[in-house]
């Protein structure tokens, strides 16, 4: 194919603030983890694919299926949505 770009694994954005690889980040309406750290200004690489282990609200039992969210402000993934 002529216009094939890459897999769609990732891409590169800039920090709007400090990112520690591994760490949740929000850009728009993509959701991922960083695969490095970065500086605010710098680029770095976005996954969007892929299986991680991410911290959830303590309580919280999630079975195969169950639909997730990102809480930005906890930095916790819960249920519920806002």
């Amino acid at each position: 194919m002529r216009n094939f770009e890459h897999e769609g694994n990732s891409i590169t954005v800039p920090a709007t603030a400090e990112i520690i690889s591994g760490s949740i980040v929000v850009v728009g309406s993509f959701v991922g983890i960083a695969a490095v750290d970065a500086k605010i200004g710098e680029d770095f690489t976005l996954s969007l694919k892929g299986a991680y282990r991410i911290p959830k609200v303590a309580a919280l039992a999630i079975a195969v299926g169950d639909k997730v969210y990102y809480d930005s402000g906890t930095k916790l993934v819960n249920k519920t949505a806002s």
